[in-house]
């Protein structure tokens, strides 16, 4: 048992699990329950059960109550009764009662259609038992006999198992706990890491299932059949050999990534000392001295990382999307194409140090704040996101507890950023793109080159093995897929991650520049996860050790990366693929937590409450924003299910309030607080109006085009009936929400400057500020006596900026007397008057 499960055990954090025990009668479930026990619980005799007997037993993870039903013929009318309180199943099949195989089948068969059983995405886990008897049927043929293979809509898994020598119990409890919804949030979400494969099927024997989209069954290496003790010694023993491999090539790759970062902390510990700058804004803009060659891989790291790459191969594999709908490379590529062109200069070239400076210096701390919640929401949850497919990824390669591989993952990355701030995430950056592109070109060509792949060109526009990867948009989507590919290209641009690579450049220029190398970087990291997936696509997978059910019939396709690399590369590629990419994708994690600390320090704790606070206060407050938020997103990663819906709906919400106001505040005058306000509003409501169905959270907007769909919730696992959205409501909402900020904002300076509304109800001080005594808290990002230094222009050396309140004042609404008195502070007679 690992600390961490320990800690729970104290903590009275395990789940409890009920389960039933279900099979014919002297099938050897009892036997099976009693081996699960500790050894000083197990009884020495086993008799028959009469009607049925609770038994509990646990994990390191999970308490499990079991349901022992007996399966004699009386009593299998008792089944049904407890079958809604089930969460889980465990169907146990005599291997050796050849005659009686009929019989099993048919009480499976009323299992499987019973209304509380039918529609719930309940795991079922089948033992083979009695393996050790003479001529008993192998795991493959009970499967087939059962007609396991039609079970479309459950995760399920069956293993060959030994219940007097309790052979194959544990591996197959393992899976179970890993099925369960509420223990593993990992399972099937699209375009996240999900490199969850070969561990459990490497030491049970079969396994697939799911058909619906939203969820899958636990990967499997082949069919393999444990008839003996000496192939389950040997199967094994390859096991452990190559979780060795892996636990090696993690660890070297993890070492090296804690390395760079503490190096690169360790030698920009003096930077900016020269020039003055303070070590806050250091910390969150590296001393905006970042150079071309780190800058142009830290930018590019911005999108690429372990979602990017297995949500491209996902996409181009699966048949009904293929390279259409592989909208990531070009979506990203072009969002920093247009953040380059318009956004990266303007930000850049004012000296802020935050993307919701801009906000604060127009609208007030008030609405800065505001806006501070959905920019948290998003790093917070994307973080979360990529430590939890990420744990499940170090779980299956290193064979490790899957909460205590995302607590090392994620102090691993919390520490290089505690002491290295944006420093040690720009360095780390370069070695995960190095690790993502070599450890994939590396393992392409053994792939291309596997005598199961067809000619990657051909299946590309003629149906081989399943449609062609090229893939197309049907006509009733085309919207749809607009809507998705504006998100992408439009909503990848009002992240901090992003403006936190721009604002750390050496000058406005530098910024764009770097915007457009990691445009094409973008499209370059992208090649060799389109060929993967294409591989995926050509493959015969009869003549791989995967076995001859496809992955996207096994609802495997979003595994297909890891799949390829394992099945279609020789091993040690195979596990310097996986480890470089399980490596860089713990880097990915580390900017999301700095540009959420980043915001708090300075725009909620520094601008909005403390504007008098010290430079070495601003950086403590940092340093423990950066545990807290680490820490926070970890917690979510370990116990929260709906992670990844929260992430798609508070991504969603960036998209649709914070770009709007970025444009507004940057490129149209006169906008101010009462539209912000508006747009804010607006924005929320429509998004949220159009529902989320990963949430279940159902629409109160319909809107054009709408349908219903019967789909599997891939948390509780119920079928329900969920709203599609066909329209693009997402594109509207964020054009809705930029039209209400500007409309508002003219109509409330309309009706204030004309008198039509009295000055005095300007309670937000947003058109006639003149008459307010809060001007400076509301025009400038920093009170008259407060040494904050927000440089202007983006010079290399602050020290020749001009004055704080020439660089962030609006001239056009402070009184005459201050503006005259701070040109006559800002002229150069002044300086030199200040210098004798």
């Amino acid at each position: 048992m690992g600390l961490f499960d320990k800690l729970a055990g104290w903590l009275g954090l395990k789940k409890e699990v009920n389960v039933l025990c279900l099979g014919l009668d002297n099938s050897g479930k009892t036997t099976i329950i009693n081996k699960l026990k500790p050894c000083n619980a197990q009884a020495q005799d086993i008799v028959p059960t009469i009607g049925f007997s609770i038994e509990k037993f646990k994990t390191s993870s999970l308490s499990f109550t079991v349901f022992d039903m007996s399966g004699q013929g009386r009593y299998r009318n008792l089944w049904e009764h407890y079958y809604k309180e089930g969460q889980a199943i465990i169907f146990v099949i005599d291997s050796a009662d050849k005659l009686r195989m009929v019989v099993a089948k048919e009480e499976l068969d009323t299992l499987l259609n019973h209304p509380d059983i039918k529609h719930r995405r309940i795991p079922i886990l089948f033992f083979a038992n009695k393996m050790d008897v003479r001529d008993a049927l192998s795991s493959v043929k009970v499967s087939q006999l059962l007609c396991l293979e039609n079970i479309k809509d459950k995760p399920w898994h069956i293993c060959a198992t030994d219940a007097l020598k309790g052979e194959g119990l544990p591996e197959g409890v393992d899976w179970l706990q890993v099925s369960l919804p509420f223990f593993n949030p990992y399972l099937r979400v699209p375009g996240i890491m999900m490199l969850l494969s070969k561990s459990l099927s490497d030491k049970c024997s079969v396994s697939w299932g799911m058909t619906e989209k939203s969820s899958h069954g636990c990967g499997s290496s082949g069919f393999e059949s444990f008839t003996d003790q000496r192939k389950l010694n040997r199967t094994t023993g390859a096991t452990m050999t190559i979780h060795v491999e892996g636990l090696v090539a993690i660890a070297i790759f993890y070492l090296l990534i804690l390395f760079v970062g503490i190096w690169a902390a360790w030698k920009n510990k003096h930077s900016g000392e020269a020039e003055g700058t303070d070590r806050s804004e250091t910390i969150m803009v590296g001393g905006r001295d970042i150079g071309l060659f780190v800058g142009g891989f830290t930018m590019t790291a911005t999108w690429v990382g372990g979602g990017y790459i297995n949500g491209t191969a996902e996409y181009v594999y699966l048949p009904d999307f293929g390279l259409a709908w592989a909208q990531a490379p070009f979506g990203y590529a072009l969002s920093l194409v247009v953040g380059g062109l318009f956004f990266a200069k303007p930000m850049r070239s004012r000296g802020y140090v935050t993307m919701l400076d801009p906000f604060q210096q127009m609208y007030g701390k008030r609405m800065g704040g505001l806006l501070f919640i959905p920019a948290l929401m998003g790093e917070i949850f994307w973080s979360a996101a990529i430590l939890s497919a990420l744990g499940a990824t170090l779980s299956v390669i290193v064979d490790i507890n899957i909460k205590m591989s995302v607590v090392i993952s994620a102090l691993i990355a919390i520490f290089y950023t505690l002491v290295g701030g944006l420093y040690s995430v720009a360095y780390t950056d370069v070695v995960q793109l190095f690790c993502i592109f070599l450890g994939l070109w590396i393992s392409v060509p053994f792939a291309l080159t596997n005598p199961a792949v067809s000619d990657i060109t051909v299946t590309a526009v003629k149906h081989v093995y399943q449609s062609p990867w090229r893939g197309s948009i049907r006509k009733g989507d085309t919207w749809v897929w607009i809507d998705n590919f504006c998100l992408l290209m439009l909503g990848g641009i009002p992240w901090q991650v992003y403006f936190q690579r721009v604002l750390s450049a050496s000058s406005a220029t530098y910024a764009q520049v770097l915007s457009f190398l990691a445009a094409f970087g973008c499209l370059v990291m992208a090649v060799p996860s389109v060929l993967i997936g294409a591989i995926g696509a050509s493959t015969d997978w009869n003549q791989t050790t995967y076995g001859a059910i496809p992955p996207r019939e096994r609802e495997q396709a979003d595994m297909i990366l890891p799949i390829v690399l394992q099945h279609l590369c020789p091993p040690f590629v195979s596990f310097f693929g996986l480890g470089a990419v399980s490596a860089a994708v713990m880097s990915s994690a580390d900017s999301s937590i700095l540009s959420a600390s980043s915001m708090f320090a300075r725009n909620i704790y520094q601008l909005a409450f403390r504007q008098s606070a010290s430079d070495r206060e601003i950086v403590w407050v940092m340093r423990i924003t950066i545990f807290v938020f680490g820490g926070l997103a970890t917690v979510m990663a370990l116990v929260t299910g709906t992670v990844y819906g929260l992430w798609y709906l508070s991504s969603d919400l960036v998209y649709v309030i914070i770009f709007p106001q970025l444009l507004s505040v940057l490129f149209v005058k006169g906008t101010n607080t009462y539209g912000s306000v508006a747009g804010y509003v607006f924005g929320m409501l429509l998004r949220i109006g159009g529902g989320e169905p990963y949430l279940r959270l159902p629409p109160f907007i319909y809107y054009p085009g709408w349908i219903t769909e019967d789909r599997i919730h891939p948390i509780t696992g119920e079928i329900e009936e969920i709203v599609i959205q066909k329209f693009p409501f997402k594109t509207v909402s964020m054009v809705a929400s930029f039209l209400g900020n500007v409309g508002f904002s003219y109509l409330a300076k309309y009706l204030f400057e004309s008198g039509k509304i009295s000055h005095k109800y300007d309670f937000l001080d947003a058109v006639v500020s003149k008459h307010s005594g809060e001007i400076m808290d509301k025009t400038t990002l920093v009170t008259r006596g407060n040494n904050i230094g927000l440089s202007e222009m983006a010079s290399v050396k602050p020290r020749l900026s001009v004055t704080l309140a020439a660089a962030f004042t609006r001239r056009d609404t402070l009184p005459a007397e201050t503006v005259e008195e701070e040109e006559e502070e800002s002229s150069p007679d002044s300086s030199r008057h200040d210098e004798e």
